[in-house]
C-alpha cells in the first residue's frame, strides 16, 4: 500500500484519502464515494481538481503520477538508509 501522506502538493485530508483508496483499490468513483460516505458528484469535482493540480487529465494519468512520486520517495528513502549504515560503519 502507499503512503499519501507523502504526495507533494496535496494538503487536504479528503484529497489525499481519496487518492489512497484509487491508487490502493482502484476503486470505482461510486465506490470512492461509498467508502469516503460522499455523493458520487462530490468524489468527481475532488477528481477534476486533484487532477488539475497534477497536471494530468485523468484518472489513469494521476494514479501513474501518484505511484511514480511514491516511488521515488521510497526510493529516497532508501538510499539515506543506506547512507545512514555506511557512515555508521
Amino acid at each position: 500500500m502507499f503512503e499519501t501522506e507523502r504526495i507533494s502538493g496535496v494538503t487536504a485530508p479528503r484529497y489525499r484519502e481519496l487518492i489512497s483508496i484509487l491508487v490502493n483499490k482502484g476503486a470505482s468513483n461510486k465506490e470512492i464515494a461509498h467508502e469516503m460516505g460522499l455523493r458520487t458528484v462530490t468524489v468527481n469535482r475532488y477528481l477534476v481538481r486533484i487532477c488539475r493540480k497534477f497536471g494530468v487529465s485523468s484518472r489513469s494519468e494521476l494514479i501513474c503520477k501518484v505511484m511514480r512520486e511514491m516511488l521515488s520517495e521510497q526510493s529516497k528513502r532508501i538510499v539515506e538508509l543506506e547512507a545512514t549504515r555506511n557512515s555508521a560503519v
